[in-house]
């Protein structure tokens, strides 16, 4: 069991930045008033950093619904590696019951930018591991698949996160040579 403390200045972790684009102020506006109801269900993990800060490296979301609410944000303190804190961000993004495709795409994409090192290998395998449940294949076919969608055109990328395009579909339109896509 890892000590829980109360925070109320925190650094968000770089190894977050494409799931923070993620976070709508939508759904921060309804974590608030969830919040008000219940406050912070789940306590979130957080790191210290070399030059003494703290770092929030899951519960990022929590974090900003605290921040709006002005109460402390409970987390547990854990002594992190950088990889360890990448997988742990990485695992926690893909754990969720339905991640958006492109979300779950740039999870991957900051997987195998991590993935040089001996610590990042395990992370890969783990993830590929997840990918394969949530896939239905042997893992690195879905990772390779979402990761093509990075390559979407932006009217494909938009029509995906609004629902009006399947992600069977986007897969297909991204499978297609670059000039064909754009049609």
């Amino acid at each position: 069991m890892y000590p829980i403390q109360e925070f109320h200045t925190l650094l968000p972790s770089p190894f977050n930045s494409e799931r923070r684009k993620c976070i709508t102020q939508e759904k921060i506006e309804r974590m608030v008033a969830s919040g008000r109801e219940h406050g912070q269900v789940q306590a979130g993990v957080v790191r210290s950093r070399v030059d003494g800060e703290w770092e929030i490296v899951i519960g990022e979301s929590r974090w900003m619904m605290c921040r709006e609410l002005g109460i402390p944000f409970r987390a547990e303190v854990r002594e992190l590696s950088d990889a360890q804190a990448c997988g742990l961000i990485l695992t926690e993004n893909l754990d969720r019951v339905n991640p958006d495709p492109l979300e779950e795409a740039r999870t991957y994409a900051d997987m195998l930018a991590a993935k040089d090192s001996a610590t990042g290998q395990k992370i890969f395998e783990s993830v590929a591991a997840l990918a394969a449940v949530r896939g239905g294949d042997d893992g690195e076919r879905t990772i390779r698949r979402r990761l093509m969608l990075l390559e979407a055109p932006g009217p494909v990328l938009e029509a995906l996160a609004a629902g009006t395009v399947s992600l069977g579909v986007a897969e297909l339109i991204v499978s297609r040579p670059p000039e064909i896509r754009e049609e």
